[in-house]
């Protein structure tokens, strides 16, 4: 069996032929099964075959930002894109004809078309100002990053994170180091959302692989009944002959 088709006949991705593609795909993810593709020794166009699917993947499961627009969902939608954009940027250069020499501009088409809402009607508003001359276009990724950092992201979430950094570097409590019992007590909310931030993305962590297991026992046990049935069958046949 070579590589594409031992990839083709793989759990995962039977489960990204299904209706619905799986969401929480990410460059991690990808990554990995590049690297696997890679230790099966695969051909250069089995390879390319193989990057063909998963980039369909991961192009389709680019995740949506607008109806809610806070500045911690906003630093999360940026962070999924960060880890995606090599990868989008490299396989996007044979779809860009359309839009540019480069594939800057298809990928940002793509980024674009998962606004929705409160983005949506910022970005639609912002380009009628670049038709009109008013503000300059945006021709990358870094680009349409730092203006929606600028959008999306107060000054004071900056100030935080950028003191929350520097007392963490130097070793010091928030306690020690500040007397604004305010700005102690944004802080402490902070840290709060962020420790349930990370306990629910462990709880679906732990969840996803608990259902990968299962799925996993499910198609072996499948593989051992249809061995089984073989194997019976072929026992039936030898009898027949021996009558």
């Amino acid at each position: 069996m070579s590589c594409y088709d031992s990839y083709r006949s793989s759990s995962s991705y039977k489960s990204s032929r299904s209706s619905s593609f799986d969401q929480s795909i990410s460059f991690k993810e990808i990554k990995r099964k590049i690297d696997e593709a890679r230790r099966r020794t695969c051909s250069f166009h089995e390879f390319d075959r193989i990057e063909d699917e998963l980039y369909k993947q991961a192009r389709a499961n680019i995740p949506y930002f607008g109806t809610d627009i806070g500045a911690l969902i906003y630093l999360a939608w940026e962070k999924d894109i960060n880890d995606i954009h090599p990868f989008i940027a490299r396989k996007s250069k044979p779809d860009s004809y359309f839009h540019s020499s480069n594939s800057e501009s298809y990928v940002l088409s793509l980024y674009t078309s998962r606004f929705e809402k409160h983005a949506r009607k910022w970005w639609d508003e912002r380009q009628y100002h670049v038709r009109i001359g008013r503000k300059s276009p945006i021709h990358n990724w870094s680009e349409l990053k730092s203006c929606m950092r600028k959008e999306f992201v107060p000054s004071t979430i900056k100030r935080n994170l950028q003191l929350l950094r520097a007392h963490i570097k130097d070793g010091k409590t928030f306690l020690e180091s500040l007397n604004d019992n305010g700005f102690l007590i944004r802080e402490l909310e902070f840290k709060i959302k962020l420790k349930e931030l990370q306990a629910k993305q462990i709880e679906l962590k732990l969840q996803k692989d608990v259902e990968r297991q299962e799925r996993d026992r499910e198609e072996e046990e499948r593989g051992k009944r249809r061995r089984e049935k073989g194997r019976r069958e072929t026992r039936k046949r030898e009898r027949r002959r021996r009558k």
